[in-house]
């Protein structure tokens, strides 16, 4: 459609069009590009407008209109599997693969320009209606759904400083439509073409050449923008996703190590009990403790457990990591030598640190073993751990020459339960004789993180890995380095305990050790029992498990720390797992000590002597 700006007989259009704010605009020099209805047919259009500019007066003389109408872009937009849109400049949903969103706003519009679409008949006579959610931000919500938002910018005329949109809404939970997305931009993008129409008789300053340079370089950008945004999104989805499963092993993880902490704490228990008798012939003995050995090293599976749900928190002290290394290369040591592996210590003296030395040796062990396994088919075996500092971190370095770490498999190798051993490993290889638990680097990575401390991989397939460990140097002067009390046995133990656990084996295990031991000893299944026991029977001392089934122990804590001071016993604390939070609110209701499942009797019956005789 082309005409004069004359109305009257000399124009095509006379006034028909005259109220279209895209003719107005042209009129007066601009270019446009308006979405309407056709005000007698009711089809949807965009209205393509550019002045026709007079050479010599360079002014405008006439409009020139192109109407594209928008099938093919509905139809591209309803082979999507998600809730896809074309938006205009002011919010309004003119393409959809979704009827029932046609002509209604995607966010708030002020009243004056709700007006001023509807003199212009915009959209015919089509209510302008909201639609239930605002996409004005990157979530959106409809009644008890949440979407992810995704805005696409699409510039379909240059000369409009306000952008048109493709907006797409998925699931939370669901991957971004990219290919679509990008189908459908491009195919908008494509109705720019015909706007190049309009460049045959525009103003003669301004060549074809120059506009076709100007907008191939605003796709290019736009593509290139894109493909960014897009690739960040990505990202961004799969470490949420990694974020939630590894949440959602650490609870796993915990809930399983404090049921395991339970029944470790009775074998434990009631192997030591059998050890103390002193009519225990050498093979009954050497058979229990068989038995304590194994519940030991469950009993550091279940560290591991707690270690890595985060549950089990560092118990920082002075310390210096050349010890450390010392004291776990003594324990393995001769075991190595069995398998003809050299262990080279290079370990220069360097600054104390605070650390948790048991974890940090942990660490170093896993490494250690790690390594060995990586030497199973090497003629020489060597395993060099070194120590060295500079003036911010302390650091041990465990390096061996073993088979090395195929490097699609290096950024795996902290992942909980990821294992090249066992099954894992390929049939027939050495590594499929070794069982692992793809727990080993996980945890260690959890210890090394919660001592701010950083961890470094080196490989190379046949020639060999180093692990790296940083520490980072922290003042030890405010730090507590007290003694251990002396062993208690020999002194007279005297005194009334209640003992309140729902584990029938931990209450047993607990009445018959303190009760040889010279303490009258009664018992309770939770705590509202504990609470109707105390009356006045004297109890000096309630030993209670936190979790209980019915009144737990901290509730009953909190009971008892409402009593008068003169009828409140001594207090301590027993379980499998234990927050911070935890650790401060009993602190609060006068818990003098937090004993962790597994326990030994020993240092048990230690606290106790001390708590009663404090």
């Amino acid at each position: 459609m082309a005409c004069t700006t004359y109305n009257g007989g000399h124009s095509l259009t006379s006034n028909n069009y005259a109220f279209r704010p895209y003719f107005q605009n042209a009129i007066i020099g601009n270019e446009t590009i308006y979405p309407a209805l056709g005000v007698t047919t009711g089809i949807r259009g965009l209205y393509v407008s550019a002045p026709i500019w007079e050479a010599e007066s360079d002014k405008p003389v006439g409009v020139l209109v192109i109407k594209t109408m928008l099938n093919s872009i509905t139809s591209l937009l309803k082979a999507n599997n998600e809730q896809t849109a074309l938006i205009s400049p002011d919010g309004i949903v003119f393409a959809a693969s979704n009827r029932d969103w046609l002509y209604r706003s995607c966010w708030h519009l002020p009243e004056e320009r709700i007006a001023e679409i509807r003199q212009t008949k915009q959209f015919a006579s089509q209510p302008l209606i909201p639609l239930s959610m605002d996409l004005s931000k990157d979530t959106a919500v409809d009644g008890i759904h949440q979407f992810n938002v995704v805005k696409i910018p699409v510039d379909i005329l240059s000369a409009d400083s306000r952008h048109w949109m493709i907006i797409s809404i998925s699931d939370t939970m669901k991957d971004y439509p990219v290919d679509i997305l990008l189908a459908a931009t491009a195919g908008i993008i494509g109705l720019s073409v015909l706007v190049i129409l309009h460049i045959i008789l525009s103003h003669h300053k301004v060549s074809l050449e120059q506009r076709v340079e100007e907008r191939d370089r605003a796709l290019l950008v736009t593509s290139e923008k894109l493909k960014h945004e897009t690739h960040e999104r990505e990202q961004a989805q799969e470490a949420l996703i990694r974020a939630e499963r590894m949440a959602a092993m650490g609870t796993l993880a915990g809930g399983v190590a404090h049921e395991f902490n339970n029944i470790n704490t009775a074998i434990l228990g009631f192997s030591d009990l059998l050890l103390l008798e002193s009519n225990l012939n050498a093979d009954d003995k050497e058979c229990v403790a068989r038995i304590r050995g194994a519940a030991k090293r469950a009993a550091s599976v279940t560290h591991n457990l707690l270690t890595f749900s985060g549950v089990r928190k560092a118990e920082p002290k002075p310390s210096n990591l050349v010890l450390a290394v010392k004291d776990t290369v003594s324990l393995v040591k001769r075991d190595f030598e069995k398998d003809a592996i050299e262990i080279v210590e290079k370990l220069s003296p360097i600054p104390d640190t605070v650390m948790d030395a048991a974890q940090i040796g942990q660490v170093i062990l896993n490494l250690l073993i790690n390594a060995r396994h990586a030497l199973i088919e090497s003629k020489n075996k060597n395993i060099t751990i070194e120590t060295f500092s500079d003036s911010n971190w302390v650091a041990v370095r465990v390096s061996d020459n073993g088979c090395g770490i195929a490097k699609e498999n290096l950024e795996l190798i902290f992942t909980p339960f990821f294992s090249t051993k066992g099954e894992h490993a390929k049939d027939g290889s050495a590594q499929s004789k070794i069982k692992g638990t793809g727990l080993g680097l996980s945890v260690s990575h959890t210890i090394i993180a919660n001592h701010n401390g950083q961890f470094i991989v080196e490989s190379e397939v046949g020639k060999g890995t180093s692990f790296t460990i940083r520490l980072p140097i922290i003042s030890s002067s405010s730090c507590s380095t007290e003694s251990p009390t002396p062993a208690t046995r020999k002194l007279k133990h005297t005194g009334n305990i209640l003992i309140v656990d729902d584990e029938d084996d931990t209450r047993d295990l607990l009445h018959v050790f303190l009760g040889r031991a010279g303490y009258q000893v009664s018992t309770a299944s939770d705590g509202e029992e504990a609470l109707a026991a105390l009356g006045d029977n004297g109890i000096d001392l309630i030993i209670a498990d936190l979790r209980m089934a019915g009144m737990t122990g901290m509730e009953m804590f909190r009971k008892i720390s409402e009593l008068p001071e003169d009828k409140k016993p001594a207090l301590i604390a027993i379980s499998g797992q234990v927050s911070q939070c935890e650790r401060a609110e009993l602190e609060k209701l006068g818990v003098s000590t937090i004993i962790i499942k597994p326990f030994e009797l020993e240092p048990l019956l230690e606290t106790v002597y001390c708590t009663i005789n404090k």
